[in-house]
């Protein structure tokens, strides 16, 4: 669902780019996609997912709600918050064994700042807001 609404959004010229660079052509479009992310955490509380799931799927809702907000008032990183995410949930799920894939982050920023999309600032923002969700998510739902 939220892939549909970025893809409508391109192809019926809802935003100038692909990439949404402008701030305000992003805030319809990120809370737009809130509902469907909303209620895949919905539905897996429905169906008694085991704690691990829910603590990534709901540490996930959190993290794009929040930076959903943040792009209100400034433009965060989806793309380092999304790689932060996949980050943090494959090391949550093995036990931390693939700690080294953090170099995906820092391809991530090498990219947005070399393509001039992002400033140090809001991959900070992106980066650092999922990591604070998980780290207090897993703290508080996997003891």
């Amino acid at each position: 669902m939220t892939g549909g609404v970025l893809i409508y959004s391109t192809l019926f010229s809802k935003v100038s780019d692909i990439e949404i660079k402008e701030r305000t052509e992003r805030v319809p479009i990120l809370f737009s996609m809130l509902p469907g992310i909303w209620l895949s955490v919905i539905v897996s509380y429905w169906y008694n997912q085991p704690p691990l799931f829910l603590c990534i799927v709901l540490s996930g809702a959190i993290t794009f709600t929040i930076l959903t907000i943040i792009t209100l008032y400034e433009k965060a990183s989806l793309h380092a918050g999304g790689v932060t995410v996949l980050y943090l949930t494959l090391n949550i799920i093995f036990g931390w064994t693939y700690w080294y894939s953090a170099v995906a982050i820092c391809a991530v920023w090498w990219a947005r700042r070399t393509l001039k999309v992002h400033s140090y600032q809001q991959l900070a923002i992106g980066t650092l807001v999922p990591i604070v969700i998980f780290l207090t998510l897993q703290s508080l739902m996997l003891q």
